[in-house]
């Protein structure tokens, strides 16, 4: 499927150019793409005690393009294509290789393909097919690429209907989404329903309050569970709930920038025996502002735990949470938790605030004498588990997980081209002392992305 796609666009946009009566095919045809590099040396992740030998140096790239045109002056359609497989330093590849499926084009991947129907059901607009969802960093839900910080420069999307539309002069946005993650059957195979299925709505209120958004949401994950033994439907059942605000207020000469946000677990996991509900709750806030040139921040951030010592799942679940923090701490030990990739972290690290408290204070200063549209920026932050039992801390109940310092230095070398570079240290705290982590893991490494 990867390269039929690959194969039709391509001859699609040469019949296009030498048939120009049938150009209508491809209207309005607009291309846009992206180059994310990836650089990076860390030491010390792998056992965070120094005994092994685990220096880690790497180059990665990130390379997306997409094409949107109309088919007709009210139906739309997208395809965004990606390929991420490759680090610096490995052996070439074949345009194809169907043999060892190692080839370019077999790493090829379509990561959005859909189709969009201006006000198909009244003012709502409609989008079907694979696509990206929801806003980089988000607590609860974000299907798109990962930030250039995240190790693996992973990128995910969902295959859903989406209707949008806004009201009140533009002042209430609603979207609601239904589609499937994942899907275990085939167009010719019928098998019991053991699919991963998506549903929400979201609703945007702006400048109901001066300067102020305000969002409410709440989204289903259900992990089917039929076809199998009796009792049947013991589905994984997970409900999100929330509310987010972010806006900015005048406080005597300055602006004062906030965002925060309150999310809740409802539903119950029917495939365990202890049949747990789903009880967790998170909360961030966070504020900034400009004071004599510098851009000052700070931020808390709670995520419950589980205790395990009731038949309730009592963390934070996230239907697919994008929310990270910190050069090393989110760039590696949540990113690789992701992934599925073990760390030197006796704490479970993934993306999202499950049975995590943290906080962080930074601030950011313009430098032109470093370089045109220069920045640099130092941040703190401080890492803790909500509940020591389901951490791996119980040995000692310390709940202190760590604390980083993050340096960075930013260079807007246009609209379209930035480069960065930090470097970063992270000193394991009292709990993770407790299976023997004492050594500091140190991290520096650079970054590049340019748009076209």
């Amino acid at each position: 499927m990867r390269k039929l796609v690959s194969a039709v666009l391509g001859l699609g946009l040469v019949y296009a150019a030498g048939l120009s009566a049938q150009a209508e095919i491809l209207k309005n045809l607009k291309t846009s793409g992206q180059i994310d590099v990836q650089a990076f040396s860390v030491n010390n992740e792998q056992d965070l005690t120094g005994t092994l030998s685990d220096k880690e140096n790497q180059v990665q790239s990130r390379v997306t393009a997409g094409l949107s045109f109309d088919l007709l002056d009210d139906v739309h359609a997208k395809v965004y294509l990606r390929k991420n497989n490759r680090l610096y330093g490995n052996a070439g590849e074949r345009v194809l290789d169907g043999a060892a499926n190692t080839g370019a084009l077999n790493n090829l991947w379509v990561d959005q393909a859909s189709l969009k129907i201006d006000e198909l059901i009244g003012s709502y607009d409609v989008t079907l097919g694979r696509q990206f969802y929801g806003d980089p960093g988000d607590l609860t839900i974000y299907f798109g690429p990962a930030g250039i910080s995240a190790a693996g420069l992973r990128v995910t999307s969902v295959d859903i209907g989406r209707v949008d539309a806004t009201h009140w002069d533009d002042k209430l946005a609603v979207t609601a989404i239904g589609g499937k993650i994942t899907e275990t059957g085939t167009p010719t195979t019928r098998v019991g329903d053991l699919d991963d299925d998506v549903y929400g709505v979201n609703l945007g209120l702006r400048d109901v309050v001066p300067n102020n958004t305000v969002g409410l949401y709440a989204y289903e994950r259900n992990v089917n569970a039929d076809g199998g033994a009796p009792p049947s439907n013991q589905d994984n059942s997970l409900y999100v709930y929330g509310v987010r605000t972010k806006g900015s207020a005048s406080v005597v000469d300055a602006t004062l920038n906030y965002a925060g946000e309150f999310a809740f677990n409802a539903g119950r996991n029917k495939v365990p025996a202890a049949d747990p509900a789903y009880t967790g709750y998170a909360f961030w806030g966070q504020v900034g502002g400009a004071l004599r040139g510098f851009d000052l921040s700070g931020q808390f951030s709670w995520g419950s735990g589980n205790d395990g010592t009731t038949a309730k799942n009592e963390a934070f679940t996230a239907v697919r949470s994008d929310l990270r923090f910190g050069q090393i701490f989110g760039g590696h030990f949540q990113a690789l938790g992701d992934l599925g990739v073990a760390n030197g972290l006796t704490y479970p690290a993934a993306s999202g605030l499950g049975n995590l408290v943290t906080w962080n204070l930074g601030a950011s200063h313009e430098c032109p004498w470093l370089g045109e549209k220069a920045r640099l920026g130092v941040r703190y932050y401080d890492f803790r588990a909500q509940d020591t039992g389901t951490a791996g801390y119980a040995a000692t109940g310390n709940d202190h997980i760590g604390s980083e310092l993050d340096f960075s230095y930013d260079i807007a070398h246009s609209d379209n081209v930035g480069l960065g570079l930090g470097i970063a240290w992270f000193w394991p705290g009292g709990g993770e002392a407790a299976g023997a982590n004492t050594s500091p893991v140190f991290r520096y490494g650079s970054t590049l992305q340019v748009r076209f």
